[in-house]
């Protein structure tokens, strides 16, 4: 794996996994549509700096992928998505459009060498309880959820090419986007604010997004490894544990039958992943990011 693409590189997990892959020397083609630009857009592409395997291409999915650079990586991650939680059922089409359209776009238009590795999301199982594998049946809930279904659906019939779904729960850390429960409190701290927490959009699961962004990295660089893999902490009730220590609550882990688990088994086996921050390491980490930028979130 020598040069790859990244959509939405400069969203939260994007700019991580670029941060990753520059670490480990490989050229990267950063797509991301930022116009008008932020204080935040820049900052992150300072933080890149000069590195000449960095080539950012500050177009939409859809533009770039007729484009023969497309054809010329030998990975494309494709995190590229509509995500926010105040677009519903009432913007279904601009979900279908970008979520969905742009991904098959995407596949067509990239050589037939070329792996994908596809970003979903655990919500596609909906509201179920126990233990959720890869073969527990989707039932998703929400317009954000059935649009990316849709598009593992068709990932999934594309038999002939080399494509890896990774399954995520919710992401915290470093750059956290601020309609994110933990980003929002921990700038609420640093304001000197009331503490208002409110649930994030699946408290499923809580993985740190560096553990996320390595995990990417190894499904990029993983022979014969193909199809949908959960990525989860392996444990219960990770959200509401780091929820607990942020307010500064005593946890009560629930005994319930209507606990849920993620199991992980297959991308600990196929991909070698495995969580290796833990949610203490990885509040601190965001904590102090947030001390670090303060100034420029509140100026967003």
């Amino acid at each position: 794996m020598k040069k790859v693409m990244v959509t939405g590189a400069l969203g939260f997990i994007g700019f991580h996994l670029c941060e990753s892959l520059l670490n480990e020397g490989i050229e990267v083609i950063a797509v991301d549509y930022c116009t008008p630009s932020s204080r935040l857009v820049e900052e992150k592409l300072f933080c890149f700096g000069r590195n000449a395997l960095f080539h950012y291409r500050n177009e939409s999915t859809q533009d770039v992928i007729k484009q023969d650079i497309v054809k010329q990586c030998d990975v494309i991650y494709h995190l590229a998505a509509i995500t926010s939680s105040k677009i519903g059922w009432s913007q279904f089409e601009q979900l279908i459009k970008e979520n969905v359209e742009a991904t098959k776009q995407l596949v067509e238009h990239s050589s037939s060498s070329t792996r994908m590795i596809y970003a979903s999301s655990v919500d596609v199982y909906g509201e179920r309880f126990g233990e959720l594998t890869e073969n527990t049946p989707t039932s998703p809930s929400s317009a954000y959820a059935m649009t990316k279904l849709a598009a593992e659906r068709y990932l999934e019939k594309r038999d002939d090419r080399e494509i890896i779904t990774l399954r995520l729960p919710t992401i915290y850390g470093p750059w956290q986007r601020e309609d994110m429960a933990f980003q929002q409190v921990l700038l609420q701290k640093e304001n000197n604010e009331p503490l208002q927490m409110k649930e994030d959009r699946n408290t499923v699961d809580l993985l740190y997004v560096t553990d996320v962004a390595q995990a990417f990295y190894k499904a990029g660089t993983t022979k014969k490894a193909k199809g949908i893999f959960n990525l989860s902490s392996g444990e219960i009730g990770e959200w509401y544990r780091a929820k607990s220590i942020l307010l500064d609550e005593p946890h009560k882990v629930a005994s319930s039958p209507q606990q849920v688990f993620i199991s992980n088994k297959k991308a600990a086996n196929k991909l070698q992943f495995k969580k290796r921050t833990s949610i203490e390491q990885g509040l601190k980490r965001q904590e102090e990011h947030v001390k670090q930028w303060k100034a420029l979130y509140n100026k967003v």
